[in-house]
């Protein structure tokens, strides 16, 4: 799917609008019908996160 391929591909630009946490890490799950980005993230504090965004397509409606 182009929209998770373009979310990987701006990782640095999406790192820049992020308050006090940078990525470390993105693993797509591209397999799958409808593919999950995670995330991993390190906050000015150190702490760890895990962000994990899934993409869905909509049948057509109309």
């Amino acid at each position: 799917m182009d929209l998770t391929n373009a979310l990987v591909a701006l990782q640095k630009q999406i790192e820049s609008h992020l308050q006090h946490n940078r990525i470390t890490k993105i693993e797509p799950d591209l397999e799958k019908e409808n593919p999950i980005i995670t995330f991993h993230l390190t906050d000015n504090e150190g702490d760890k996160h895990e962000l994990m965004v899934r993409i869905f397509q909509v049948p057509d409606k109309y």
